[in-house]
């Protein structure tokens, strides 16, 4: 009896011991289990079509393609082989078929015409672009590059091929010679009459569109001269010194603006401190504001700015170390004047240059000359100071905004 209890609790041992072996290997099995992402699968991709292709395993490639463009949209991997293989088969249309199973069903009943309008420059030849040369981009391991670099390889020898073969249309003939040499430039060449009427050209003027509106954060530096008229010439024109602060979205800009004028005064006024006249020549003004503008022109670098803003503007007309100033004076505003400013004016905007930066932001600098009047009413207990003021400047500054780029990712 003793004998069966022990070949019992040593079976049961053994079953118990399987059974969690069992189940350990199969918890493993799902925590290690990885799950491929759009770049592990574009990464395949790169080293498998230029494989395929030598090989002649057409139908092996159309399965690939497929199993890509169904579990993870069309990528910008595929399109350029997609694009030639269409043109060297005489079969290319301008569209490319979304057949992802997306939850939006707005984006799974886009016509195949209407994804290719959509996405043939951002992201497909925007991608193809912005990658071309990562054989020789530091910033990437080297098996990215390698692989890459390979694909881009093979993709501009198939252009090459193709080129050679006559009979192609104004858009086979684009994109091959693209696929060969990207640039920017190349896209200006869509502009052409050759090209009117075609799905290419009018994404091209939708993209432009887009990347040639100047928006983002702006920080500036603002130098000139504050030119008052009527009563107020006699405290003389000064020059000022400032920045602004803000922000250009589409065709409207929003800065605060603060400014500092100096310099004394040509002639001597009068200011009344507690019913005690003070002469005086001292001169020193703020501008602190909201500065509005707004597009209303622009052709390449020039731009044509409507400008409006309002403020507080004032100037301090004692120097602490007068022998007039009475610091124990209780009105703290003595020696001093202030008001609104209402202004309004034009601007004209020249920029100077355009960065895209690796990762971070693209950048627009800009150098911008203002004309503005300002509408103004310093009550002053004293010299009669009533009158406006013109100011014309200049601003050096800058726009920064994220960039829309499409770099490979560098890991795996």
């Amino acid at each position: 009896m003793r004998k069966h209890l022990f070949l019992a609790a040593l079976l049961f041992s053994l079953i118990t011991t399987a059974g969690a072996q069992i189940k350990d290997n199969a918890i493993e099995k799902i925590m290690s289990q990885r799950v491929l992402t759009d770049e592990d699968v574009s990464f395949n991709a790169t080293i498998l079509i230029p494989r395929l292709y030598k090989e002649n395993k057409q139908d092996t490639i159309n399965a690939l393609i497929d199993y890509y463009e169904r579990n993870y949209e069309t990528g910008a991997t595929i399109v350029p082989y997609i694009l030639i293989s269409k043109i060297k088969n005489k079969t290319f249309k301008e569209q490319l078929e979304n057949k992802a199973l997306v939850d939006s069903p707005e984006h799974y009943r886009m016509s195949d015409s209407f994804f290719y309008l959509e996405n043939i420059f951002d992201p497909f030849l925007s991608w193809y672009l912005d990658n071309y040369n990562i054989a020789h981009n530091s910033v990437y391991s080297e098996y990215i590059r390698t692989a890459y670099g390979a694909y881009f390889d093979f993709i501009v020898s198939l252009s090459r091929e193709e080129l050679k073969t006559p009979g192609h249309t104004p858009v086979e003939q684009f994109l091959l010679n693209f696929f060969v040499h990207p640039s920017d430039t190349m896209y200006k060449e869509l502009n052409k009459s050759d090209y009117n009427g075609t799905q290419l050209q009018q994404a091209w003027r939708k993209y432009h569109k887009k990347h040639s509106v100047v928006s983002g954060l702006d920080l500036g530096v603002s130098a000139g001269m504050w030119v008052p008229d009527g009563h107020l010439s006699i405290v003389g024109s000064h020059p000022y010194l400032g920045y602004v602060v803000g922000g250009k979205k589409d065709k409207w800009m929003y800065d605060l603006a603060l400014n500092f004028s100096f310099l004394r005064s040509p002639n001597t006024y009068i200011v009344n401190i507690s019913n005690v006249a003070y002469p005086t020549n001292y001169f020193f003004g703020y501008y602190i504001g909201l500065d509005i503008g707004y597009e209303i022109a622009r052709k390449n670098r020039s731009e044509l700015d409507l400008l409006a803003g309002i403020a507080l503007a004032g100037f301090q007309e004692l120097s602490t170390d007068n022998p007039y100033y009475n610091t124990t004076n209780s009105n703290s505003d003595a020696g001093s004047v202030s008001c609104a400013d209402f202004n309004a004016g034009i601007g004209y905007r020249f920029y100077l240059s355009y960065h895209k930066i690796k990762g971070k932001n693209e950048k627009n600098s800009y150098l911008t000359i203002q004309a503005k009047y300002h509408y103004l009413q310093f009550d002053n207990d004293g010299t009669n100071l009533l009158g406006n003021a013109w100011t014309i400047g200049l601003i050096y500054g800058g726009y920064s905004r994220k960039a829309d780029h499409y770099y490979i990712s560098n890991e795996r």
